[in-house]
C-alpha cells in the first residue's frame, strides 16, 4: 500500500466540507461511527501538526530506497536528518 500525502493535504484543505456535511448528512456521520467516527478539531491540528514530518520522512525514505543510486554518505546524511527532526518534534 502507498501513503498518499496529498490525501492527507487535500482532506485537510476540505476540512469545512467535512464538518458541513457531517451536520448536512445524518447517513455521513452513522457511516463514521462505525469506524472512529468524525474528525474532532483535535484530530485536524494533529493532522496539520504532522504533515511537515510526513512529507520530509517521505521524500527521505523515496531518496534512500532507490537502489540504483544511494550512495552512503547520502543514506547518512537522510538517516541522521529524519533523527533530528524527530528530536525537535518530541
Amino acid at each position: 500500500m502507498e501513503f498518499n500525502l496529498s490525501m492527507l493535504e487535500a482532506s485537510l484543505k476540505y476540512k469545512d466540507a467535512f464538518v458541513l456535511l457531517d451536520m448536512q448528512d445524518k447517513k455521513f456521520g452513522a457511516e463514521m461511527a462505525k469506524s472512529s467516527g468524525v474528525p474532532l478539531e483535535e484530530d485536524w491540528e494533529y493532522a496539520r501538526s504532522v504533515l511537515p514530518f510526513l512529507k520530509m520522512f517521505y521524500d527521505s525514505t523515496m531518496r534512500i530506497s532507490g537502489s540504483s543510486y544511494v550512495t552512503s554518505h547520502m543514506y547518512m546524511k537522510e538517516v541522521f536528518g529524519i533523527g533530528k527532526k524527530i528530536r525537535q518534534y518530541s
